[in-house]
């Protein structure tokens, strides 16, 4: 069973990464998703290429690259943007290039700050569709797919606004990774329903427990608010056959959380994850 963690969530980042490469091992964990400040010191291809073969040495594989929120990308003020983060995510699907991995995690920017419905669902919708058509035409040449990392503060927090994202970029190579501590605290009547009315568009996990309230603090699974029970039951009504992360953000006892974590998704989604 693919198992993914991501070497980089505090406090485990402090230590130097191969420790927590083999800790990783040590618990369980078979996949990686690896942020940008994980990337730092490998600034061009050859390097890149040293770190995916130091990352396979281990027995890990290396599954998916998170730009978590590109400074390229922060929010959309201005069609004269668009341009610039083409470019700059096109220079992301290259890292992925080099790292010999196929998956992208990216995010559709803030909400823009005093931007009127008409704004946010006409040219802001219309620019951010062309944005990621131009992206996915570049990214699929390549063999590499992408999905949107959803925050409560971001343009897809508006479930109408995230389909119709999805359906106009029109890319069975694109779609939604559900951030469960994301989704929580944005919806927190409705996350579970969030999850049918994404459907097929949803492509990733980020698994986790949430209080509801703290948007970045990703809980151990059963030590927050959240109905995971019902959140696993929404994901068989959609046949979510996708990738899973589990994802401890900013808890305090990451390799702890791991480990438990660990032993749930084996008991409970072994049938929902896809290696």
């Amino acid at each position: 069973m693919l198992i993914i963690a991501n070497p980089l969530q505090k406090p485990v980042h402090d230590r130097p990464l191969d420790v927590a490469l083999r800790e990783f091992v040590e618990l369980g964990v078979t996949g990686l998703e690896v942020c940008t400040p994980a990337l730092e010191l490998c600034f061009n291809a050859e390097l890149r290429h040293q770190f995916s073969k130091k990352i396979a040495e281990t027995g890990l594989r290396f599954i998916r690259y998170n730009s978590l929120i590109p400074p390229y990308f922060d929010t959309l003020t201005s069609k004269d943007q668009v341009p610039g983060i083409i470019a700059a995510m096109k220079a992301d699907v290259d890292v992925c290039s080099d790292l010999g991995i196929h998956q992208l995690l990216t995010w559709e920017g803030r909400i823009p700050a005093g931007a009127s419905h008409e704004e946010i669902n006409g040219w802001v919708l219309d620019e951010t569709v062309e944005i990621f058509r131009a992206v996915m035409d570049y990214a699929e040449d390549r063999g590499v797919s992408l999905s949107l990392e959803v925050h409560p503060f971001s343009l897809g927090s508006n479930l109408k606004w995230l389909v119709e994202l999805c359906d106009r970029v029109d890319s069975t190579e694109f779609g939604v990774t559900y951030d469960c501590a994301h989704f929580a605290v944005a919806h927190p009547e409705t996350y579970i329903d969030a999850i049918r009315q994404l459907g097929h568009r949803i492509k990733h996990l980020h698994f986790s427990d949430s209080d509801l309230v703290s948007s970045e603090v990703h809980y151990a699974l059963g030590e927050g608010k959240m109905d995971l029970d019902g959140v696993i039951t929404a994901l068989e009504d959609i046949e979510f056959r996708g990738t899973t992360m589990i994802d401890v953000w900013l808890y305090p006892f990451p390799l702890e959380a791991l480990q438990t974590s660990i032993e749930f998704i084996k008991t409970k989604m072994s049938h929902l994850i896809s290696d």
